[in-house]
This record gives C-alpha cells, sequence and structure tokens, in this order.
C-alpha cells in the first residue's frame, strides 16, 4: 500500500526568490535546448535584426515585470527572442508588434 507523507515541518519552504530563480532556470533551459534543434541556418539580415533588437529592447524596459513574484517574463517575448535570433525575423517581429500593442506599449514605426 502507498501512502503519501507529509514532509517534515522543520524542512522551510521556498522563499520567492528562491520560486523566481526556478523559474527563470526552466526558461533558460528551453532557450538552451531550443538551439539543439537541427533547422537550417536563415541568412542574416542587418536591418530586421536591428528591428527585432529595438523592438525587444522597448519591451524589455516598459513591459517585462521585475517585481518579486512577478512569474517571470512573458512566454510570446521570450518566443520572439528565439525567433529573431535563429533568423524567422518576421515572425519575431509581429509577434513582439502584436505584444507591444495589447499592452498599449508605443514603438516606433517600421
Amino acid at each position: 500500500m502507498l501512502t503519501i507523507s507529509r514532509p517534515p515541518r522543520n524542512v522551510p519552504k521556498a522563499v520567492p526568490a528562491e520560486r523566481c530563480a526556478r523559474s527563470l532556470l526552466s526558461i533558460a533551459a528551453a532557450i538552451a535546448l531550443s538551439d539543439c534543434t537541427d533547422t537550417p541556418a536563415q541568412p542574416y539580415n542587418g536591418p530586421l535584426a536591428e528591428r527585432c533588437a529595438e523592438l525587444l529592447a522597448i519591451f524589455d524596459k516598459y513591459g517585462v515585470q521585475h517585481s518579486q513574484g512577478s512569474g517571470g517574463p512573458d512566454i510570446i517575448y521570450v518566443g520572439a527572442g528565439i525567433d529573431c535570433r535563429n533568423g524567422r525575423y518576421a515572425q519575431g517581429i509581429q509577434a513582439i508588434e502584436d505584444l507591444l500593442q495589447r499592452n498599449k506599449i508605443p514603438y516606433p514605426p517600421a
């Protein structure tokens, strides 16, 4: 018979900073694993790469909640960064522009 027991009472619970660190670690692991795929490299496009970086920086400055217990970065923001880094500029730019519009954050036109 399988019984489920409670942890001992003297074991401290994880503090919010530890929970945040764990969530950031899992996001970092997902990003690292995304580099392990065998997708062909996209050609580098300077202006589109700069646009991606500009939009991501705007959301990083004005849209990301940096307070304790905020739940971590937005998954669409993380995905857009991965798209841009992997050369899928159109998808990354579209995703981050949609995210900026949804959060009512102004950004410069293309």
